[in-house]
């Protein structure tokens, strides 16, 4: 008897499994790219992600090391290089007259800037990957531009959505 009951438990599982999106996604369900085409990310850069109906979580660009439960992004250089974690990025007019100073300034004074000081990147893009589960909801906002929201959502049978770059100072964004 017992084994009869396990054999009918296990069909119904797989009968239960073949429906129309029986494909488990192990990744990210959101890749996103964010970025300015004037200039380098404002320090106050903010991106609030909303999911699960209620749930938020948020990034902030002044502090990208604080850890996160479902959004986790890195910073790029103008390059698209990512910016390693341990350096604190440059940001906005000042990180970007600093970092063009310090490189300006080495050979012409010298002796004013230490020769061990790091120059930092310029914070000109921010990448995230997105563990969600399904609708999301991407608020991103900073000094330089207005505040834009993105609705992501995924098609039955795709466990990862790669948005196009979101570009925040576009005439069309939001």
């Amino acid at each position: 008897m017992f084994r009869l009951l396990v054999l009918l438990s296990l069909f119904a599982l797989l009968l239960w499994s073949c429906g129309p999106d029986s494909r488990i996604c192990s990744g990210p369900n959101f890749q996103v790219m964010l970025e300015l085409k004037s200039g380098p990310l404002p320090a106050d850069t903010v991106v609030q992600v909303t999911y699960a109906g209620s749930a938020v979580e948020t990034f902030r660009l002044s502090d990208p090391r604080a850890p996160h439960k479902v959004a986790f992004c890195r910073v790029a250089d103008e390059s698209g290089a990512l910016i390693d974690a341990s350096t604190a990025p440059a940001t906005g007019a000042a990180g970007a007259a600093g970092a063009a100073g310090a490189a300006g300034t080495a050979g012409a004074a010298g002796a004013e800037l230490e020769r061990d000081e790091p120059v930092t990147p310029v914070v000109a893009a921010i990448y995230c990957d997105l563990w969600t589960g399904g609708f999301t909801e991407l608020i991103v906002s900073g000094t330089g531009f207005e505040t834009v929201k993105y609705d992501l959502a995924r098609k039955d049978g795709e466990c990862l959505v790669k948005a196009p770059p979101f570009v925040l100072d576009a005439p069309d964004a939001g």
